[in-house]
Formats: structure tokens, sequence, C-alpha cells
């Protein structure tokens, strides 16, 4: 699948990006951010992010570590903040695209066992992001090395080539050719990413 993106601006922790990978559907605008800590650098953030709402009318999906938690039933977590930043959200139309994965992508220290969690790493989208994307789905994937999980969006999860998860099963260890299996697995040349040859190392 290829997809062409125009960087269309970057300013406050924030990209935008024209996309276009499926030319049976409409161009959509992609803004990756980093949300901010700080209450004064996180509300003019999230003004950038209404005036972005207000100036674009088709398909849209905001995805990053947004550092905020959405207000609902389940989260007992929330600040002055974090209702100015539901408000915003509210305002622009966007809603949570949900997950699959733990309930959690922040953890207090970077094996993910702290006590103190928060699901920070997410992605909103608005009506017409829904429409035209109805199976896309966020992944939250293992947390390795960081205090956040990382986080994998799939504009179609249906897809049958799409990114499928690896599990290993243990039981695999008692048939006497895995570790053959796995040295050659090893010895195959990749071509890819720097990240993706050192995850099958």
């Amino acid at each position: 699948m290829v997809f062409i993106c125009d960087l269309l601006e970057s300013r406050l922790n924030t990209f935008n990006l024209a996309v276009q990978h499926d030319p049976s559907k409409v161009e959509y605008l992609l803004t990756c951010m980093y949300g901010y800590a700080n209450y004064n650098k996180k509300k003019e953030h999230w003004e950038f992010i209404h005036q972005i709402c207000e100036n674009h009318s088709g398909p849209w999906i905001l995805i990053g570590d947004l550092n905020f938690h959405l207000i609902d039933t389940n989260n007992n977590t929330t600040s002055s903040v974090d209702g100015l930043v539901n408000n915003i959200v509210q305002s622009c139309g966007l809603e949570d695209l949900g997950f699959v994965g733990k309930d959690y992508t922040w953890s207090r220290n970077n094996l993910g066992t702290g006590i103190r969690r928060s699901r920070i790493d997410m992605t909103l989208g608005n009506v017409e992001w829904n429409n035209n994307y109805p199976n896309s789905k966020l992944m939250h994937l293992n947390q390795i090395g960081s205090d956040h999980s990382p986080i994998l969006f799939l504009t179609n999860s249906h897809d049958s080539a799409c990114w499928k998860p690896f599990k290993f099963f243990l039981t695999w260890l008692e048939d006497e050719t895995c570790s053959s299996v796995i040295e050659e697995a090893c010895n195959i040349d990749i071509t890819g990413s720097p990240g993706k040859e050192v995850s099958i190392s």
C-alpha cells in the first residue's frame, strides 16, 4: 500500500499531513501531536487544534501522546485542564476511535508495572473519518523500555495484508526442531527499516 503525504504545517509539537492512500476514498487530514504537560502551553496547543477544526471539513484524525484524559464514567483521573481539552474535543466533533489491547498506554515506570497508569496516547476522529474509514483501529502494543506503550494505527483492520501480531507459545520450545527453525529465520536477509532488522535479530 502506498501512502502519498504532503506536509501542510508543523508547529507546537504538531504536524499536519494531507494523506491519500486509497484512490476510491477522499484525501484525509492526519494531525500528529505530542501534548504539552504545562497548562498554558496545553491551552495554546488545543486552541491551535480548534483552529484546524474550523478550517477543515473532510476526514480528520488526531493521533499521538495527547497528554490528557477523556472524561467518562470509568475514568476518575481528571483535572481542570482535562475539562478544557474535552470541551474542545467535543466542539470539534472528535470522537475516541477506541483501541485494541491493554487499557492504558502510560505507566509510572518503563516496565509497565507502575501503579499509576493512564490512556493518554490515542486517536480521535471526526464523523467524516468514521464514515470513510469505519474499519480503522488503534493497537496498543507491548511496553518495552519506555513509560509509554507504542501505538499502531490501522486504517483498515480488515485488510488481509494488514499487520498481524506475532505470538510465541512456550510449548514450541518442547519441539526438537524449534531452535533450528529460529536460527534459520534469523539468517534470512531482511530489507526494511533498522527497527525491523533489530526486532527479528
